[in-house]
């Protein structure tokens, strides 16, 4: 969580108000984390969460580039009948 997500959720009295987060490293390019609200406020208020992928795309990232390696190496494989 950034300092505005975690500040939001030391000021939040009402549970209903915390919101999913996500942390992506943009070095390792294959793994992202997503903190979810707990509902018990005696333990961290967010549990974590870690998902691996082949490749994970900032969100500044261009069509072309996502296409380039996510989807033309699928396309180029594929015989046509």
């Amino acid at each position: 969580m950034n300092e505005r997500e975690k500040q939001l959720l030391a000021d939040s009295t009402d549970p209903r108000q915390r919101t999913t987060c996500s942390e992506f490293n943009p070095e390792d390019k294959t793994s992202i984390i997503v903190y979810t609200p707990v509902e018990k406020l005696d333990k961290d208020p967010y549990e974590k969460h870690s998902f691996n992928f082949d490749r994970v795309f900032e969100c500044e990232t261009d069509q072309a580039t996502v296409f380039r390696d996510a989807a033309k190496p699928i396309v180029d494989g594929i015989a046509i009948c």
